[in-house]
């Protein structure tokens, strides 16, 4: 008998414990609501593109044949997103536990956009053009005048803000931290904006660095913000750089800024999510742009500072890559056609020197880089270097008219569809220029501009070899 009744009571606790997991999977699926996306006048497949601020993934949306796509939030709370349709950008705030229905016409997305569903006034009001921000322009202004306009433009959005009608609680107090961080956004661009527009002498005062302090919190919940992170990338190097001895603040160079950010976030950031997040975002843009070379400092303050799995996977196979492109290695190869026409390959190179420019005509610095390459190759071009120009131009008769009017030198080349040197070089930013040895082994993957007097040296240390 009381071995049946420890059965019941057995069979009783394991009914109870199925109906909290119904539960539990009931309320889960509560957090989920669907973003229904109406586009009028659009073709079945019309894209767009819908990024959440917090993990920045890009969700495509597709529309079908009756300009509808959908897409389903069940994140655990509210998040701002940016909907892109082409070149232009309206921002959102979904709701995990409220459905959301966007119209507009595709001819007029940028002028007219409508929201149906519990989030509408939130949605309405991030869209009414009534919120304003300062840009690199403002920045022309003295220092004093620019931390008061900061200021007013904070207080007329919260303003603003205030004003609403059937806002929730929850998002009117993520808002104002968002309206916080967006409407300070230019002070942390101030000093080289203005150094570089108005006043080259201008050195922040003291009033400056306390009003920048001021607005810095540690709170890891608001890096779902982009306005939040975005201060936080910004913040670190100028106040890094404010506690540097002014006799030491020149001559930084990109790897010594890096180091100097990174340590900063190791000694004086407390919160182990906001070390984790700029750990990674100022290490990873340093070894992406610049690969892993004298980068063993850097890369243990990674893996200290770093937890997340998904982010140390994804560091790992960016060193990976960046290790195949160390000094020594061979070179990724190309084939590319001439002017002419002619096909060139990096094969036909060997038995000189090879210094490349990947460039393209529309990029200014690439064009700014120019009168330096050409004084270059005046001086070495009899030399043993060859001195090559890859285009990653799309436009070939854009290429083709500024070679012909600029009268550039050296062996000029357009990659045209195949790009898988530059893939396997990892170049996302132009100029970019390779040193190459006489065997075509890598001397540099990411070597000095023409305009840095380090280039010619390294010519000249290379030709006196043997």
């Amino acid at each position: 008998m009381r071995f049946k009744l420890q059965i019941l009571i057995y069979m009783k606790k394991l009914k109870f414990i199925g109906v909290i997991a119904l539960i539990a999977t009931a309320c889960s699926s509560v957090n989920a609501s669907v973003v229904t996306f109406k586009a009028k006048n659009a073709d079945k497949g019309t894209k767009a593109m819908l990024v959440l601020s917090a993990t920045q993934k890009p969700e495509s949306l597709s529309f079908d044949d009756k300009g509808i796509a959908t897409f389903k939030f069940n994140n655990a709370q509210g998040e701002y997103a940016e909907l892109y349709f082409g070149k232009q950008r309206k921002t959102l705030f979904l709701d995990p536990k409220a459905d959301l229905t966007v119209s507009f016409d595709v001819n007029t997305f940028q002028d007219a956009i409508q929201f149906v569903g519990a989030t509408a006034p939130a949605n309405n009001y991030l869209n009414s053009g009534k919120i304003n921000f300062l840009t690199y322009k403002d920045c022309t202004v003295k220092e004093s005048e620019f931390i008061l306009r900061s200021d007013s433009t904070y207080n007329a959005n919260i303003k603003v803000l205030n004003s609403q009608k059937g806002l929730n609680k929850e998002f009117v107090k993520l808002e104002k931290n968002r309206l916080k961080y967006s409407s300070y956004q230019a002070l942390t661009i101030y000093p080289n904006y203005h150094a570089y527009m108005a006043d080259k002498a201008y050195i922040p005062s003291n009033v400056y660095y306390d009003k920048l302090k001021s607005l810095f919190v540690e709170d890891s919940s608001l890096l779902k913000l982009n306005s939040y992170k975005s201060f936080l990338y910004e913040f670190v190097p100028l106040i890094a750089l404010s506690e540097v001895p002014s006799t030491s603040k020149k001559g930084f160079n990109f790897l010594e800024l890096t180091e100097l950010k990174v340590r900063y976030v190791d000694e004086k950031i407390i919160d182990k999510t906001i070390k984790e997040f700029l750990t990674n975002k100022i290490i990873v843009e340093n070894v992406s742009y610049d690969g892993v070379d004298g980068k063993d400092e850097l890369i243990a303050l990674f893996h200290k500072n770093v937890k997340d799995q998904e982010l140390i996977s994804k560091f790992n196979e960016l060193t990976v890559k960046w290790k195949g492109l160390r000094a020594g290695n061979p070179s990724p190869s190309f084939t590319c056609q001439d002017i002419n026409g002619k096909t060139v390959s990096l094969a036909d190179l060997k038995g000189k020197f090879v210094y490349i420019d990947v460039w393209a005509t529309w990029c200014g610095p690439c064009r700014g880089e120019l009168p330096h390459l050409k004084k270059l190759e005046e001086a070495y071009g009899e030399k043993d270097i060859h001195f090559v120009s890859i285009s990653c131009d799309k436009d070939k008769k854009a290429w083709e008219t500024m070679v012909t009017k600029q009268e550039l030198k050296g062996i000029q080349l357009i990659f045209g569809a195949d790009d898988s040197f530059s893939k396997e070089y990892m170049i996302n930013g132009i100029p970019r220029f390779i040193l190459l040895d006489r065997e075509g082994n890598i001397v540099n993957a990411n070597a000095t501009r023409p305009s840095d007097p380090a280039t010619a040296k390294k010519f000249d240390e290379l030709l006196s070899s043997k």
